[in-house]
Formats: structure tokens, C-alpha cells, sequence
């Protein structure tokens, strides 16, 4: 039956690593325990919330060693604080008799009911020769690039995840919410096809699962249900959402009517204080007005109005908010935005400059940063009385 001794700091490691893919309320009542099985080479811990699983493998070293082999499933809210609270260097696991857990750490010793692991649910399948190479940094951008442009709001369920394509040795990941979409690609070294949405909720677990990875390198698999993410000995299971994904390529304009470049952190900060009226009410609009030497932002309550012109900056002028306007063919452009939706893409711009596409009042306008064109952004605007 399953006894191991391991150290104790590489058990609380483990074990709190595995409680951040449980739940605290579950459908299947199994899944509120962690499956703890010892190999004669190594320790494997299983966790899962249905959404996202893990599995983690320890080898035998000289920081664990299994004294036999066996498996048995522990609930894991009373099992983790225990194990933060041990003692002794050392920690010794015994199964005992119906399904019990001796646990030994210096001068503590108690027993924990456990259940049988074969209870436990089998993980879903792999398919092998769906397998390609990533950057971690790189998925952890295309992440942070989307995510938060998904939907918050159950209505279209298939929006509330983030949309993954590799094709002809390129990967996309793209978010809408139908107002704000957010599109990031990278050359990708792989002939495999991928396409899979994954919940905004199930990208965030596994943020916070891949952190303390040494590898710089991950693998991905496609697998019976969704993916599965590999760092280091870590094995992340991540479950898709069926249906299809809107095509949103034909939302990105190819030609525009005008076009702004400005300073983004100044523009950010222009938008943040017109928020701050336009914050009061509800979905309350930012109005922009566009000329050739200007850009003027305007928003206005039933109490309050504000207004600041940005004039368009000389070309050794550091301090200017507008570095150039391009209209050939309008003197004016007037159109309207959420705040927050503008803010929110603006926040996610990390260049020093960013470009903004428009077409017309009533078309969706193009945001892009200066030297990042992998990234794409699209606002929609809002149709305003004034």
C-alpha cells in the first residue's frame, strides 16, 4: 500500500500547487480530493475542477523516497492546511487499512479518511502527434493580449473564451466581446492544425499553474476535450468549449479614412480624465472629433462636462500627445466611444506609440502600437444623441 517519505517544504510545494486546481464546491464530490500516487520511481499528484486538471510528477531523489507503491485520493481543504502546519523536516505518508492516511512529521502524527484512488476520474486522453513546441513567454503574452476582451456575460457562451488557430506556421489567439476584440499572432515552428476555444477562466488557472516553471519552453497537445499544456513535470489539462467561433477577420479594416498617431501613455491619460466624468453614468460616451491639427475629447452629464483639444505636435516636440493625422479626404471626423472599452484596449498597448485606424462614425476603428503589428486591436463605437 501507498507510504512515502518526502521532505516536507517539496510536500507543502506540491500539495498547494495541486489545491489551486480543485474547487471549493464540485458537482462530482471526488473531485474535492487530490489523488496522491507513488510509483517505484515517482509521486504523482492528480487534481481537478472538471474545467482545468493537473497532474504533477515528482521523482524519486533525495527528497522523496517510496517505500511502496499504491495510490489513495485525500480531501484536500483539511490535507493542505495540515501539511502547511507540519513540523519535521521530513513527512512520512502511510495508507493503511479502509482507505486511511497515516501522516508522521517530527512529533505530530494523525490519520485522515481517504478514499480508494482508482475512484478518482481518468484525465482526458492525449493525442501525441498533435504535439508542437511553444515559447512560454510567448503563450503568457497571447494570454495576456486576450483574455480580457472575452466575454463576462453567459449569453454567448463560445465568447467567454479565448480562440487559439495555428496554421501555415502561424499562431493566433483571438477575444471578443462583441464591443472590443483583441487579436495577437507569432510565428510558430509547427505543421500542426490548431483550433480550440479555451474559457477566459481555464487561461487564468493555468497562468497562475505555470508559475514557478523553470523550462522556457512548454509542449502542447491537443487532447479528447481540449489541450494539454507541459512545463517542466507539470501536465495541464484544459478543457474547450464547443461550438463555432464567429468570424471576426472581416471585422479588421484593411483601408482607413484617417488615420492618428499618438503618444500612448499621454492618450491613455487624456482618456482617463474625460472617464472620470463619463464614469458617473452608465455607459456614458467619450466623443472624439477628429480635424487635420486636432483631436478634441469631449464627454458631458446632465451635471458635469469636460473638454480638452489635443493640438497635433511639432515633429521634435517629445511632450506632444498627437504625433500625426492623416485625412486625405475629410476635414472632420466625428465619432463616439464607451470609455472603459477604449481605456481597457489602451491599458494593453505597451508601445511607446499607438495608431488608430477609422473608417466612418458608425465602423469599427482599428487600434494598433507602433512597432507592434502582431497585435491588433478593434473597438466598436456607440451612436450618441449630441
Amino acid at each position: 500500500m501507498f507510504q512515502i517519505k518526502i521532505n516536507t517544504q517539496l510536500l507543502k510545494e506540491t500539495v498547494n500547487l495541486a489545491k489551486q486546481a480543485t474547487a471549493s464546491t464540485n458537482v462530482l464530490p471526488i473531485l474535492s480530493t487530490i489523488k496522491l500516487k507513488a510509483t517505484e520511481k515517482a509521486l504523482g499528484i492528480s487534481s481537478s475542477n472538471s474545467h482545468v486538471s493537473l497532474a504533477q510528477v515528482v521523482p524519486a531523489t533525495n527528497e522523496l523516497t517510496v517505500l511502496d507503491t499504491g495510490e489513495i485520493c485525500i480531501a484536500i481543504a483539511l490535507f493542505a492546511k495540515l501539511v502547511n502546519n507540519l513540523p519535521g523536516e521530513e513527512t512520512l505518508l502511510s495508507e493503511s487499512e479502509h482507505n486511511r492516511l497515516a501522516i508522521e512529521s517530527g512529533p505530530f502524527k494523525t490519520t485522515l479518511a481517504g478514499k480508494a484512488g482508482d475512484e478518482y476520474p481518468r484525465f482526458p486522453n492525449v493525442n501525441s502527434k498533435t504535439q508542437f513546441e511553444l515559447n512560454k513567454q510567448d503563450l503568457l503574452t497571447l494570454i495576456e493580449s486576450t483574455a480580457p476582451f472575452t466575454a463576462k456575460e453567459e449569453s454567448r457562451p463560445i465568447l467567454t473564451g479565448v480562440y487559439f488557430v495555428a496554421k501555415d506556421g502561424k499562431l493566433t489567439a483571438t477575444a471578443t466581446d462583441a464591443h472590443t476584440m483583441s487579436l495577437r499572432s507569432l510565428t510558430c515552428d509547427t505543421t500542426i492544425q490548431l483550433d480550440v476555444v479555451i474559457p477566459r477562466e481555464n487561461l487564468l488557472k493555468l497562468v497562475n499553474l505555470l508559475k514557478g516553471t523553470k523550462t522556457d519552453t512548454i509542449i502542447i497537445r491537443y487532447t479528447n476535450v481540449g489541450l494539454q499544456i507541459v512545463a517542466d513535470s507539470r501536465f495541464i489539462y484544459l478543457r474547450s468549449l464547443e461550438g463555432a467561433y464567429p468570424e471576426t477577420d472581416r471585422l479588421i479594416p484593411t483601408e482607413h479614412e484617417v488615420e492618428l498617431t499618438a503618444n500612448t501613455h499621454l492618450l491613455k491619460q487624456a482618456f482617463k480624465r474625460a472617464a472620470l466624468i463619463s464614469s458617473t453614468i452608465a455607459n456614458e460616451p467619450v466623443d472624439l472629433v477628429i480635424t487635420k491639427d486636432n483631436l478634441t475629447l469631449s464627454t458631458q452629464t446632465e451635471l458635469n462636462q469636460t473638454n480638452e483639444a489635443l493640438a497635433l505636435g511639432t515633429e521634435d516636440d517629445e511632450t506632444a500627445t498627437i504625433k500625426e493625422i492623416t485625412m486625405p479626404s475629410l476635414n472632420e471626423l466625428r465619432i463616439s466611444f464607451n470609455c472603459s472599452w477604449i481605456g481597457l484596449l489602451l491599458d494593453h498597448i505597451h508601445t511607446e506609440t499607438v495608431k488608430l485606424g477609422f473608417t466612418s462614425p458608425v465602423r469599427p476603428v482599428k487600434i494598433e502600437g507602433v512597432g507592434d503589428e502582431d497585435y491588433v486591436q478593434i473597438l466598436t463605437p456607440i451612436k450618441t444623441m449630441r
